[in-house]
């Protein structure tokens, strides 16, 4: 079998389904393959989207624990040794010219 038939097989068999599905008599089937076919679709996008939110979770709760760990020492311990009475800009190194 070549490459050419396998997909005009393919092709046919496909062909014959959806005329079945057009058939005014397979109205009532055709309903429910589409609708179960739209169910699976629906419960596929929940199952990535659930999985997609945990993740987020997840993260936020990761980085909440590091932000936890991190010691943030406060501003003013940095900017003292800058703009104090002998710090390096106001009286410091910096501003004495020698």
């Amino acid at each position: 079998m070549s490459f050419g038939d396998f997909f005009s097989g393919i092709g046919d068999t496909i062909s014959i389904a959806f005329n079945w599905l057009n058939n005014s008599e397979n109205a009532r089937a055709a309903d429910f393959i589409s609708g179960a076919a739209l169910a699976g679709i629906e419960y596929v996008a929940a199952q990535d989207k659930q999985k997609a939110d945990r993740e987020l979770v997840e993260l936020q709760e990761r980085r909440a624990d590091d932000r936890k760990k991190v010691n943030y020492a406060g501003v003013g311990g940095y900017t003292g040794g800058l703009t104090a009475g002998t710090g390096v800009l106001t009286n410091g190194l910096l501003s004495q010219a020698n």
